[in-house]
């Protein structure tokens, strides 16, 4: 029998670049490495709060590069460990985005994320190898995020999700 691995996310949904910043960094002070953590949005949404997306991919890309982001894009991006701080693109707009959920999430959370994305909102993702770093992860954004807060599972196998 072939058992699928996973990748575990703690995700939250925040209005805006400083509250991400904010929570990224209480989770690192909280013993999570920022090579977990990315930030997933419109390309315009991160280039509209430039100061705080430089700033962003510098802790998670620990990179003093600065990311170049294009005002009018609806692309959606990922500020990642391995983006070298340049957003990494993921979907050409929300609703590709979240066709692309529906591969592992019901159909009412597919929806709510892409709804947050498509509003301006920003998903916030720590990837959770334990369940010391699940408590660290869902206790910080749940104490200063004022959005949602989720833990999904994903596969690694799926090339669209790759953060």
């Amino acid at each position: 029998m072939n058992e699928r691995v996973h990748r575990r996310f703690a995700v939250a949904v925040v209005a805006n670049l400083e509250d991400a910043l904010t929570i990224t960094r209480h989770l690192i002070q909280s013993d999570l490495e920022p090579q977990v953590i990315s930030v997933i949005a419109q390309e315009a949404n991160f280039a509209g709060e430039r100061r705080h997306a430089f700033e962003l991919a510098r802790i998670v890309s620990r990179s003093a590069q600065t990311p170049r982001l294009m005002i009018d894009s609806s692309r959606i991006v990922a500020l990642a460990c391995d983006s070298d701080a340049m957003p990494k693109v993921i979907a050409r707009n929300a609703d590709a985005f979240g066709k692309m959920l529906l591969q592992w999430l019901p159909l009412d959370h597919a929806e709510r994320l892409t709804k947050a994305l498509a509003r301006g909102e920003f998903l916030l993702l720590a990837e959770l190898h334990s369940m010391v770093e699940e408590r660290i992860a869902m206790r910080t954004m749940l104490r200063n995020c004022s959005g949602s807060v989720e833990v999904h599972d994903f596969d690694p196998t799926a090339e669209e999700l790759r953060l």
